[in-house]
């Protein structure tokens, strides 16, 4: 039954954490997008339809537009399906039912989070981004009923939620994004060629505990290849076996890479080192059919000057928030995304007029991007 409500005026952020990175799937944690909390709404934004099942409820925000009835009954059905997908994947049932806001805006990129009951999906099409996204939200849901509550390391989560969310969807555009990202990284980054899986997992010896941003993009990668080739199941045995952030700050780095070295033995029947050749392993295979070769010159472009700078300044969440960045150049940084994405999935091979064009139109949005980024002393305090 659909039900119209009438508006509640609440006011919270909406800022997109995601917006600026280049081929990867876009997913926020409630730390660093402040999603829409039980009973509250978006700013500008009221329901405009709510439909709900026994297991969720979902509610379309919006201003004056409407939405098909058909368009909101499909989108339902793909959020029961898909639970239904994970519910059984996982072998769990969650104690209480699930909300979802159904937020689409414009944004740069779609994106997604996740709060105690509640997922939020900003995306213009549920059906082409939103599944993905919801099936990613929803692991995170489970994963604090799956006998192990305590969060690990933001890797290992990525890893996990975008593992099964990638057996749902196994060919769809948002995994083949994310392998091809991890192999064109590695190639144009030798810093995150030489970092090892295992410190991209837990951080290093001087960070145990705490992976960087820079090797999260990676996660989504990681954790497809190991649902693809060792199973869902064994993935989420691995996520249970892992220890804790907190254990993990608690120990000494050589204990912790220990116990995680041993559980993705016991799990995987695999040792880290060949957990780790198998994969880039794979990335090559995919490289090889897919020729990303002939992108390396255009996406070094973009990596240099626009995706390493956003990274280094630790302001991803404030940028549009603190109207450093403007819509205009959001939308200039999401045509470059997609212009060489768009290339690489229709298996274009870019001639020498193309490379240099992108090269041209990367360095214009590179320097007004420069300008908006504060010094890191204006934003010591801030959590990255």
């Amino acid at each position: 039954m659909r039900n119209y409500l009438s508006a509640a005026t609440f006011v919270v952020i909406v800022i997109v954490a995601s917006m600026m990175l280049a081929f990867t799937s876009c997913h926020a944690h409630e730390n660093d997008l402040p999603g829409i909390a039980d009973g509250a709404s978006p700013m500008d934004s009221v329901v405009i339809a709510e439909v709900s099942t026994h297991n969720l409820r979902l509610l379309y925000w919006g201003n004056d537009d409407d939405i098909a009835d058909e368009d909101l009954a499909e989108a339902l059905s793909i959020c029961e399906s898909s639970m239904e997908f994970v519910r059984t994947t996982l072998g769990i049932e969650l104690p209480f039912r699930v909300t979802v806001n159904w937020i689409p805006r414009s944004l740069a990129f779609s994106a997604g989070t996740v709060l105690p009951s509640t997922i939020n999906i900003y995306s213009g099409s549920f059906k082409e981004f939103g599944i993905r996204l919801f099936v990613h939200e929803l692991v995170h849901l489970f994963a604090q009923h799956l006998g192990a509550p305590d969060y690990r390391t933001r890797y290992i989560e990525e890893m996990f939620a975008d593992g099964i969310a990638s057996a749902y969807r196994p060919d769809d555009r948002l995994t083949m994004r994310s392998h091809s990202q991890s192999w064109l990284i590695f190639e144009v980054d030798r810093e995150q060629r030489s970092t090892p899986l295992l410190e991209m997992m837990i951080g290093g010896p001087r960070s145990i505990g705490h992976t960087p941003l820079s090797v999260l993009f990676h996660a989504n990668s990681g954790g497809a290849f190991i649902a693809e080739k060792y199973g869902t199941s064994n993935l989420a045995e691995l996520y249970k076996a892992l220890p804790s952030q907190r254990e993990m700050t608690a120990q000494s780095w050589a204990k912790i890479s220990g116990i995680v070295s041993e559980a993705i033995l016991s799990c995987l029947n695999v040792t880290v080192d060949e957990l780790e050749k198998d994969w880039r392993t794979y990335l090559d295979g995919i490289s090889g059919k897919r020729n990303l070769a002939a992108y390396v010159e255009p996406y070094s472009a973009y990596y240099v000057h626009i995706h390493e700078p956003l990274i280094a300044s630790g302001r991803l969440n404030g940028l549009l928030q603190a109207g450093l960045v403007d819509v205009n150049v959001l939308a200039e940084i999401k045509g470059l995304y997609y212009e060489l994405e768009n290339l690489i999935s229709d298996a274009i091979e870019p001639s020498r007029n193309i490379i240099d064009d992108y090269k041209a139109k990367v360095l214009r949005v590179a320097g007004i991007v420069a300008n908006a980024i504060p010094s890191p002393m204006d934003h010591r305090n801030e959590r990255p």
